[in-house]
């Protein structure tokens, strides 16, 4: 599978997994199984690591009075 598709799909996963309140274990597990799947044990380890920077930057931050701002997409690097 190619970076580039590993990648969009570390950002997919990260955008169906934040539709919930939070990223749950069982989320992060199934990312982690599927990478397992299709790589290496350290290529695994990049890539949920993305996966993990994904998730982060599409949480929603909070503004002073507590209100979610708009989230910010996180973009694909080449």
């Amino acid at each position: 599978m190619s970076e580039e598709i590993l990648k969009a799909l570390m950002q997919l996963f990260a955008i169906i997994a934040k539709q919930d309140v939070g990223l749950s274990v069982n989320e992060r597990e199934f990312v982690q199984n599927f990478l397992k799947q299709q790589l290496n044990e350290s290529s695994v380890k990049e890539y949920l690591a993305l996966f993990d920077s994904y998730s982060e930057a599409a949480k929603p931050k909070k503004t002073d009075d507590g209100d979610p701002e708009k989230e910010k997409k996180p973009r694909l690097t080449s």
